[in-house]
């Protein structure tokens, strides 16, 4: 919809310096007016024209030029030209270049030709005396010709197919310059909606007018209004007054499509052969034409889903993109399982589906990649203990943990975490005495190549936030512990327990608990720290350890190092603090 424009005289323009004449008595300008010719709505400019601004004695006097506003239109936002001003100088001699530019005029009425312009004035402060001189910029619009439509599509498809709610494109010949149909208000109701014109240019479906999304000189994208009815669609457009002939397609309940440069991998980027996106992984989507939508909630009426490669497609979400109307966005995940390369999604709306459209997804390898084997608490790669809770970061793809499985030396371990790059596990305690191991996952039935890493007897790490006071509480700054009281420390890397622990397994509630073959030690603030207890920790995972220490009396109040020693191992790679008070 063209916005509103104050009348003829009042087309603003930014003025130029402030004037003042220190020797001449007027200004000259020569020709006093200039006139354009030009098709209306049209991008192609007409020449520029000069005019010539001078003082009447021949000095050199600085100068401006304004547009007057009168005072019921000065509070009014400025409404964009489209006549452009330059000017060679702000002192006489000058040239002023003037531009018109077709597109941006604002026609009120179709009685053609049509005529606009406004008046500047130059003025001088200097000499208010003085007799203002005014430069008149005028146009004369002839009528463009008249819109052709040549074809009616499914915007994100481009094929044919017409159904209540979709986004299509109404082809054809100079339709119109760019515009768009978007209206927003402060002024109540609706901040933003699409009004059923944009750039002088009306669509409508057997008589029902249509939300206009943009125009533009080949192409219109409309709303196909929801309370269209019968088995065929009149097709209409008017643009400046003009009518194009009608266009007969059919109508349906869904026609569905998808946006080929929506497709997108798990992390934004554009899916394609450069980009591919391996199976079991998330890709997201935008389609339209899957007919209208169940009240409230926005859910379209009619059963959706999507296929890739021929395999159904698990949809995560839906729902419709911000600030859209007519479109649906989706969240799928790639088939696990599928072979790599381009396979074909298809959208499929009620009984319609978009399998002309021959759009692919570029599948890439999901095999799982091994990059590191780390310590859980630590995030260090050093060697690990058997029952030691361990990270393996690699490209995994997947985030569901009953389908991915893990192995030390073919041994099955536990999988605690499964995410896209991200696995924790425990090291079976059967490799103690081993000095190395070979780590495998396997996601969606396909397996790493092993990743090898080495072992030893006992790795102690304490956890980040594994430090709690006496009451359970997280020992910190602001939460301190008292000397003499109880730490209650979670660690891991303790090696094997006596007795011995089964992989996975939870530590029972209730005693007698199983504790670490090698002896533990604790010191806080370099002072060694009474054990009350060392041993599996209760109702956690066998591999978690815990060790109730307590804190010296003769510790000075502050921040104190506390260090774990399991055997001949220590955390000393850690640097995990406690708060004493």
């Amino acid at each position: 919809m063209r916005a509103w424009a104050p009348p003829l005289l009042t087309l603003i323009l930014l003025p130029f310096a402030a004037v003042s004449l220190s020797r001449a008595q007027t200004l000259v300008v020569s020709p006093s007016s200039v006139t354009f010719n030009a098709v209306a709505d049209s991008t192609t400019s007409p020449p520029a024209q000069t005019v010539q601004v001078s003082a009447s004695d021949g000095s050199h006097v600085p100068f401006t030029l304004y547009v007057p506003v009168p005072p019921p239109y000065q509070n009014l936002p400025p409404v964009k030209s489209p006549f452009t001003f330059n000017l060679s100088s702000q002192t006489t001699p000058a040239t002023v270049t003037i531009g018109f530019t077709p597109a941006q005029a604002i026609i009120n009425n179709y009685q053609w030709p049509v005529r606009i312009g406004q008046t500047l004035v130059a003025i001088s402060s200097a000499f208010p005396a003085a007799p203002e001189v005014d430069l008149f910029v005028g146009a004369e619009l002839s009528m463009p010709p008249p819109p052709v439509i040549t074809a009616v599509v499914n915007q994100a498809s481009q094929l044919p197919g017409v159904s209540p709610g979709e986004l299509i494109l109404v082809l054809g010949t100079y339709l119109g310059a760019d515009a768009s149909g978007l209206v927003c208000s402060d002024h109540g109701g609706p901040p933003c909606y699409y009004a059923s014109e944009a750039g002088g240019t009306t669509v409508t479906l057997n008589g029902v007018p249509a939300p206009v999304i943009s125009i533009g000189p080949t192409a219109a994208i409309v709303m196909v209004p929801y309370n269209v009815t019968g088995q065929t669609v009149d097709v209409t457009l008017t643009h400046y007054g003009q009518t194009a002939a009608t266009v007969r397609v059919a109508l349906a309940v869904t026609s569905p499509g998808v946006y080929p440069d929506s497709l997108l991998n798990d992390d934004q980027t554009r899916n394609g052969p450069s980009a591919p996106e391996p199976a079991g992984s998330a890709l997201s989507l935008t389609a339209t034409g899957f007919g209208i939508w169940n009240q409230p909630g926005l859910i379209p009426a009619a059963p959706i889903s999507v296929s890739i490669g021929g395999q159904p497609a698990q949809i995560k979400a839906e729902a419709p993109p911000p600030i859209s109307v007519g479109q649906l966005a989706l969240t799928v995940v790639i088939p696990p399982g599928l072979a790599a390369g381009p396979q074909p999604l298809v959208f499929t709306a009620g009984n319609n589906d978009s399998s002309q459209q021959k759009l692919n997804v570029y599948v890439g390898d999901a095999t799982p990649v091994i990059h590191a084997v780390s310590n859980a608490a630590s995030f260090a790669g050093i060697a690990q203990a058997p029952g030691t809770l361990v990270s393996i970061y690699g490209t995994y793809r997947d985030s569901a943990p009953q389908i991915a499985a893990v192995s030390f030396d073919g041994i099955p371990a536990p999988v605690l975490y499964a995410g896209p790059a991200q696995i924790n596990s425990v090291i079976p305690f059967e490799l103690s005495g081993h000095a190395s191991a070979m780590a495998m996952v396997s996601v969606n039935g396909l397996t790493s190549a092993p990743y090898a890493f080495n072992l030893t007897d006992t790795s102690p790490s304490i956890f980040r936030f594994g430090v709690l006071n006496q009451d359970s509480s997280q020992n910190s700054a602001d939460n301190p512990a008292a000397a003499g009281s109880v730490l209650q420390i979670f660690a891991t890397g303790a090696g094997v327990f006596i007795p011995p622990l089964a992989d996975g397994s939870i530590v029972p509630i209730a005693p007698p608990y199983p504790v670490p073959a090698a002896p533990v030690s604790v010191s806080i603030g370099g002072l060694p720290a009474q054990i009350e207890y060392a041993g599996a920790a209760p109702a956690l995972v066998a591999g978690m350890l815990q060790v109730n220490a307590v804190v010296p009396a003769s510790l000075n109040s502050g921040i104190q190092r506390i260090l774990l020693t399991v055997g001949r191992n220590t955390d000393s790679l850690e640097d995990i603090l406690v708060f004493v008070k």
